[in-house]
């Protein structure tokens, strides 16, 4: 199965679950969206997986993945990812 999803950074402020949440400078975004593909691979636990990026502007990338793990798997490997980088994503078509 094929995934892909535009990652990017939002701040929002800080939240009830993590309430000293602070804005990210350029290097910690950039450092962040660098990571996105090793840290998803440890996540999935898929030696098969085939994990790339791109850049899609100053504070995002798209993220394809191709995996044999299931969707639910997939999505909660992406989620626990993403948070743990504190980051976002939209599926793309």
């Amino acid at each position: 199965m094929t995934y892909r999803y535009r990652v990017y950074y939002e701040f929002n402020g800080p939240t009830k679950s993590d309430p000293f949440q602070t804005l990210k400078d350029e290097e910690q975004i950039a450092d962040a969206l660098d990571r996105v593909s090793s840290e998803l691979s440890v996540y999935l636990d898929d030696d098969d997986a085939k994990i790339t990026t791109s850049p899609e502007g100053r504070n995002a990338i798209v993220l394809t993945v191709e995996t044999t793990r299931t969707d639910d798997l997939f999505l909660r490997s992406l989620t626990k990812c993403l948070r743990g980088l504190d980051l976002f994503a939209s599926k793309l078509a």
